[in-house]
């Protein structure tokens, strides 16, 4: 039997996000697949991105093959597949989350799920924290992740936290954080506020890209707050994962911000048809 000696990750979250191509450290950014190795902390073996010159979403299963070609790789040896599961686009979290399913169904691995703006805020400096991870612009609105420092959350970051998602909501926070873990391991989801609401936050940074709403930048640059470029990097979900068992394949479901265009417009119509 082969050992199962290896771990997957995909990261097509966010495609129009971030930079692409090497960061200063080496590091590829941008959609694309990683491997490396079934360890706690583990060590990249390998990395594709995926192709510009083709709509991205088709060049997934491709650049996985590549991958796989390239380092004698084999469906046996996955224990476990990592993938970034939003927030993000619509379509390239659904294909991504598909494809990880697929993949470990097929081969008996296990799957992992690793949050987007974990994804996005890994390889920024931590310094940036307290700091609010902005995903999923629309319509004035984001979705916000809150990363967390134990001063912050102290003083003043767990009532503006509960104030929005309620007491079972900063359970876990506050839990990770008397542990004395910090930043990404410590995050809190909570979900799609406007321009008002982050400002009762007060972070001291915004992890956001180009589509960050209007009303965001303008109160940032008021209130000398910092805005951030997201990474978002296959080695991302990859390191992220590391740590994580995973779970059942059935079990693995993307992150939502809000309905599907698609389903409400679906909505609309079927409720104007009664």
């Amino acid at each position: 039997m082969t050992d199962r000696t290896l771990i997957l990750a995909i990261e097509t979250s966010n495609p129009s996000s971030g930079p692409h191509g090497l960061l200063d450290d080496g590091t590829p950014a941008g959609p694309g697949v990683a491997l490396g190795t079934n360890e706690e902390r583990p060590s990249l073996i390998g990395h594709e991105s995926l192709r510009e010159s083709a709509r991205q979403d088709d060049d997934l299963m491709p650049a996985i093959e590549r991958l796989f070609r390239r380092h004698d790789a084999k469906p046996a040896q996955i224990a476990r597949v990592a993938v970034s599961v939003g927030p993000g686009g619509y379509t390239g979290v659904r294909i991504a989350v598909a494809a990880a399913k697929l993949i470990a169904e097929a081969s008996g691995a296990r799957t992992v799920a690793v949050p987007s703006a974990q994804c996005a805020a890994w390889r920024i400096d931590r310094d940036t924290a307290p700091a609010v991870v902005c995903l999923a612009s629309k319509r004035g609105a984001v979705h916000a992740t809150v990363l967390p420092t134990r001063a912050w959350w102290d003083a003043r970051g767990r009532d503006a936290v509960l104030a929005l998602v309620g007491e079972e909501g900063v359970e876990e926070t506050q839990r990770r954080l008397g542990e004395g873990r910090r930043w990404i391991a410590a995050s809190c989801e909570v979900g799609v506020i406007d321009v008002e609401q982050v400002a009762r936050l007060s972070p001291e940074t915004l992890i956001g890209d180009r589509h960050l709403p209007e009303t965001f930048v303008r109160w940032a640059d008021a209130n000398r707050v910092r805005i951030v470029e997201p990474i978002f990097s296959a080695q991302s979900v990859l390191e992220i994962a590391g740590g994580d068992r995973g779970c059942d394949p059935a079990l693995l479901q993307p992150i939502y911000p809000r309905e599907p265009d698609a389903v409400t417009q679906w909505r609309a119509r079927k409720k104007s048809d009664i």
